[in-house]
């Protein structure tokens, strides 16, 4: 027997990975579902739904992901303020949060827990316990990526909280991050640091928010 199939097994055999959540079903149907669920978080809003180009782009693109058919285990949302990156990720938790899909390893249902960048900022210098038990959610949204403190003194400690959240889910089981930001992809490798940047640009499946404003 080779080396090589005796010995890779063996060092495969590491942490199990944590179950990964992927819809039930073909990325056409997601696209119905994610569409309806955009619709219903526009109307709650109280905003008219513009059912355009760029939003075919970006639905096929996030419902193919929330298929599992992507190569990449988290999104980065970019594009400039106030078109839809943050009512995209409501619309998303609201159809996870609906469709109640079961994670096999706890029993429980995939949630996607969503903070605000400087919101997490905030938890992470005042409650340290709850920014361990996030730093582990099965799926987690950061909206406004580069709005937070970049470092935050903690009893003379410097903490880089979204680095250092970024880099954990990175190293530990690949957790799904979905991020939105201002920011492009070469902004963020400036601000947070090319490790991030680049580690980024492995894991996430970059979905462009090019149309203008909603806000008027």
């Amino acid at each position: 027997m080779k080396v090589n199939e005796v010995l890779k097994p063996q060092l495969l055999h590491r942490k199990p990975m944590k179950a990964r959540f992927k819809l039930p079903m073909n990325s056409e149907l997601a696209a119905q579902y994610l569409t309806a669920a955009i619709s219903a978080e526009v109307e709650y809003r109280n905003h008219p739904f513009r059912n355009g180009n760029e939003l075919h782009k970006q639905v096929a693109i996030v419902a193919h992901w929330l298929c599992g058919m992507s190569g990449k285990n988290s999104l980065l949302f970019v594009g400039g303020c106030g078109n839809g990156k943050t009512t995209f990720v409501y619309a998303m938790q609201n159809l996870v949060n609906h469709l109640g899909i079961k994670n096999q390893a706890t029993g429980q249902d995939f949630g996607i827990s969503l903070y605000n960048a400087k919101d997490l900022a905030n938890i992470c210098k005042t409650h340290p316990k709850d920014w361990r038990s996030l730093m582990d959610k099965d799926i987690l949204a950061i909206d406004d990526l580069g709005t937070e403190p970049r470092e935050i003194i903690e009893y003379g400690n410097v903490l880089s909280p979204i680095i250092d959240l970024i880099s954990y889910r990175y190293e530990q089981h690949q957790l799904p991050t979905i991020i939105t930001s201002n920011l492009t992809p070469q902004q963020i490798s400036e601000v947070y640091g090319k490790r991030i940047g680049d580690r980024l640009k492995e894991t996430t499946e970059i979905v462009p928010f090019l149309n203008g404003s909603y806000r008027g």
